[in-house]
């Protein structure tokens, strides 16, 4: 069975959010602050015994473009650490306007502005990775 954590990494918050069993629908979890790269894996090999991740799926910061941007490059980076560090693989997904997608629906839902910067980073990371899912899910079904 696979389990997939979705990872949206911002500069000082890395967002989290898991599937469910069925990997049909993306749950929030909280977020990691990020102080450095040593202290976030740790975290990271922490979860994945604690929940039974099997896949990572990491937020690819593109460019509108679709070309690689300096964020692509730190997403690769860390991609690598976590497969070096856990033996578990990690997906690249495209992660553009997940943060746009994530602050309409805490507008929508009457979130205020405190509110919506402790909670965006992991609802960006729900997500990209329900988008993930649904990628998966359509395969599939083709």
């Amino acid at each position: 069975m696979i389990k997939y954590l979705g990872l949206d990494l911002g500069k000082r918050r890395i967002g989290l959010a898991i599937s469910d069993d069925l990997n049909i629908t993306a749950q929030v979890l909280d977020f990691i602050d990020f102080k450095d790269l040593t202290s976030f894996v740790n975290d990271i090999i922490q979860l994945v015994a604690e929940k039974g991740v099997t896949r990572f799926i990491i937020g690819n910061p593109r460019n509108m473009k679709g070309t690689e941007s300096s964020g692509s490059l730190r997403a690769k980076e860390i991609a690598e650490r976590l497969k070096d560090e856990t033996g578990i693989d990690a997906v690249l997904w495209d992660e553009r306007l997940t943060t746009v997608s994530a602050e309409k629906i805490l507008i929508s839902a009457n979130v205020r502005r405190k509110k919506r910067k402790q909670k965006i980073d992991s609802l960006a990371a729900q997500v990209m990775l329900q988008s993930y899912l649904d990628y998966v899910k359509n395969l599939e079904e083709t």
